[in-house]
């Protein structure tokens, strides 16, 4: 059996929000999981990457404090297929 792959993941924080950000082409939402705890623990399965090259991907982070979980906004966008991988396409 294959292990899971760790994906690309970025985090940033301010005062009172925590942004974070994992990178996986062609995710397949149906069956990703994200988990979010209020102990700040960030758990995440998900399969996907380049068409007929999937793989499993999985991580778990601990943060150093505890979040208000129940408060969040979960955004999905495309990635841009491209050399500028992963910057923004321009318009």
């Amino acid at each position: 059996m294959e292990s899971a792959l760790h994906p690309e993941f970025l985090w940033a924080q301010t005062k009172d929000m925590i942004y974070m950000t994992i990178t996986i082409p062609n995710v397949r939402s149906s069956d990703a999981q994200i988990k979010v705890l209020d102990e700040g623990s960030i758990y995440f399965k998900g399969t996907g990457g380049p068409a007929g090259d999937e793989h499993l991907y999985e991580m778990s982070v601990q943060l150093l404090h505890p979040i208000k979980a129940s408060v969040r906004i979960v955004q999905s966008l495309p990635m841009w297929q491209s050399s500028s991988y992963p910057y923004p396409q321009p318009a």
